[in-house]
């Protein structure tokens, strides 16, 4: 196995950018760690691309990855698309890491884009609900409670919370802490989406 090192990195700014697609988010990341990595379109010899949903947001099924990639000029090497849930992007960088080990591969760029917004909310709840068994959200829909105004995720994790809270005896004020920890690292960090303490 060879050694395996992370030579750049990108990212964008984190929010809802309506005007944006996932071509230009991902393009703006890919650039910027193409820049850090002081690498260019052609040292890079396969790419592995995460995504979990745009397919059902956007339409786009498939080529999403060449799809966000060949307007940057990747068109003649393997990009392979990856779906695993929330662990997309990092099911691409392990499978790229991978890669390398392996010998299969020099240099390549591992992507994650998602873009989980859309104008009719419930796209995006539709969406992100496919994250589960779907046999087994109807017995948990019964269970908990769901309205189809919000993600069914939200019940879940509402009801994860009690029990939580329940067994441990931590409070609401234990989980306002977390935020409160968590705004002050967003302050200092120029693209988090919350950066207001």
């Amino acid at each position: 196995m060879s050694d395996v090192y992370i030579a750049g990195s990108g990212l964008t700014a984190f929010g809802k950018f309506h005007d944006k697609t996932l071509k230009d988010l991902s393009a703006t990341a890919v650039r910027e760690a193409l820049t850090d990595a002081g690498v260019r379109v052609d040292g890079i010899e396969a790419a592995f691309v995460g995504n979990a949903v745009a397919g059902l947001i956007t339409g786009q099924e498939m080529i999403r990855g060449q799809v966000m990639l060949r307007p940057l000029g990747f068109g003649e090497i393997p990009i392979f698309n990856i779906e695993n849930a929330c662990a997309s992007s990092s099911s691409a960088f392990h499978l790229g890491h991978q890669a390398v080990a392996s010998g299969a591969y020099d240099v390549v760029l591992a992507v994650g884009a998602e873009k989980l917004t859309h104008e009719d909310k419930q796209v995006s709840f539709d969406a992100i609900g496919t994250a589960v068994d779907l046999e087994q959200m109807q017995e948990m829909e019964a269970e908990l409670g769901s309205s189809s105004d919000r993600s069914f995720f939200m019940d879940i994790y509402a009801g994860l919370t009690k029990e939580y809270f329940s067994k441990s005896g931590a409070t609401q004020d234990d989980l306002a802490r977390v935020v409160v920890k968590a705004r002050d690292h967003a302050a200092l960090n120029p693209k988090a989406q919350y950066r207001e303490i």
